[in-house]
C-alpha cells in the first residue's frame, strides 16, 4: 500500500478539495515539483499550469493560475490565487 498525502486546496476562503493522494505534481514559477509521502517541508510559489494528482493509480489534471504551496508532515496545502468559474467547475467535475 502506498503512503498517502493529505491534500487541501483553498480558493479564497473556500476549501475546494480535501483528500488523500498518492502523488501531486505542482507547476512552479520555473519548472514543476513532484510531492510524494515523506517529502521535506517547504513553501513555494505556484506558477500557471496544470496541477496533476494521482489517486488509486489514476491521474487527474486541473488548471491553476498561481498561489502558494506548503508541504509538511505528509500534509499539503495549496492556496490558489483565484479561479474562473470554468476552472472551479473542472475541479468539481474531477472531485465533486
Amino acid at each position: 500500500m502506498s503512503l498517502l498525502l493529505h491534500v487541501r486546496v483553498f480558493v479564497l476562503d473556500n476549501v475546494v478539495f480535501n483528500m488523500c493522494l498518492e502523488e501531486l505534481v505542482v507547476p512552479l514559477m520555473i519548472g514543476s515539483l513532484t510531492v510524494l509521502s515523506d517529502h521535506a517541508p517547504l513553501v513555494s510559489v505556484i506558477g500557471k499550469g496544470m496541477i496533476r494528482l494521482r489517486f488509486s493509480a489514476e491521474w487527474f489534471s486541473v488548471p491553476v493560475i498561481g498561489g502558494i504551496l506548503e508541504v509538511e508532515d505528509n500534509r499539503v496545502q495549496l492556496i490558489i490565487d483565484g479561479m474562473s468559474d470554468i476552472d472551479m467547475a473542472r475541479w468539481m467535475d474531477v472531485w465533486g
